[in-house]
């Protein structure tokens, strides 16, 4: 359950669990060489985006995971009210609110990346 605002809490989260989710993916795939690439500027997205181009197109995969995975389309129901809600709330970026500091050490690395992050 959330607490506080939608834009409170996916605010920082969204980015730090979409990238945490994606080396997860990188590293469920066996994706080679990710600590190299990464060092060499392309995104964990990029690279997941790679690794699934062979395996077709790519809007064509998704679609075909919503309908295996959510064929009562709630995904997007969910996406479009929390939307909804959101648009009432207060900006992030009109100098109200502040955002305390996160330290690397609270973050910690996202599951199964540790061997990137010594390599």
């Amino acid at each position: 359950m959330l607490s506080g605002t939608i834009k409170d809490f996916s605010s920082l989260n969204r980015f730090y669990s979409t990238g945490a989710t994606l080396l997860w993916l990188l590293d469920r795939l066996d994706v080679s060489d990710v600590t190299h690439q990464l060092k060499a500027g392309k995104t964990p997205a990029v690279l997941l985006e790679e690794h699934l181009a062979p395996l077709g197109d790519l809007d064509e995969l998704v679609a075909g995971a919503l309908a295996d995975h959510d064929p009562e389309n709630r995904l997007a129901a969910t996406s479009a009210t929390l939307t909804e809600l959101a648009l009432d709330e207060p900006s992030m970026a009109d100098g109200t609110r502040t955002l305390s500091p996160i330290t690397d050490a609270e973050l910690g690395p996202p599951p199964g990346a540790s061997r990137w992050l010594t390599a």
